[in-house]
């Protein structure tokens, strides 16, 4: 499973299994996602965006492969809405607790990217009252290193 298809699996709110599944862009939101995480039906969940880090140079081994190290950053943004709904950081640090728990499921990094190991957790940026202003509501990151055959 990618990590992409294993964050579209999970609801938007953790503690309820009739919220609507993550929404989830990979580098940047589409503007069919734009609208669907503003629309009214959508705008009290959280979101996500996956940003990829620079790979290194590869490691060229004895079986004639290389073995590339990168990283990635899953971005958890939780907006307030124009009726005025603030988000409190209690979904969002459920969402990211299960954010956590995916390299045990992940298994490509994206198709025909097979990992050579698992996910490894990097760092998790909890969500923060300090990130409100210049995002209009809350940001979590989890960042996570992987080691890719090629």
């Amino acid at each position: 499973m990618t990590l992409i298809d294993a964050l579209k699996a999970l609801h938007s709110d953790p503690a309820d299994n009739t919220s609507p599944l993550l929404v989830v862009g990979d580098g940047v939101l589409s503007p069919a996602q734009r609208e669907q995480v503003t629309a009214a039906a959508y705008a009290r969940h959280p979101y996500c965006v996956v940003e990829g880090l620079s790979r290194g140079s590869g490691v060229h081994l004895h079986n004639e492969l290389s073995r590339l190290t990168g990283g990635v950053q899953v971005h958890l943004l939780h907006r307030t809405t124009s009726t005025g709904f603030a988000p409190d950081g209690v979904t969002l640090a459920k969402l990211q607790a299960l954010v956590a728990r995916l390299p045990l499921t992940v298994t490509e990094l994206t198709t025909g990217y097979p990992l050579a190991g698992s996910l490894q957790l990097v760092a998790e940026v909890d969500p923060r009252p300090d990130s409100f202003d210049k995002f209009n509501g809350l940001v979590a990151t989890t960042r996570f290193q992987y080691n890719l055959w090629r």
